[in-house]
């Protein structure tokens, strides 16, 4: 079963979702990481955590 997320391997072109903005905010995550592996960041009352990965460390 495919996700709304998934997409083919070989498909180079950037995704576009209905309803999802073409442009985002994105930030860097070093500001918000601090030099920490992993934060929580609180969103209407849920909890989501921010990691850095293989390849950002």
């Amino acid at each position: 079963m495919l996700s709304a997320f998934s997409r083919p391997v070989q498909d180079s072109t950037p995704a576009r979702f209905e309803g999802v903005p073409t442009a985002i905010c994105s930030p860097s995550s070093n500001p918000l990481l601090l030099g920490e592996h992993e934060i929580g960041i609180e969103h209407r009352g849920a909890l989501y955590r921010l990691k850095t990965a293989r390849q950002g460390s």
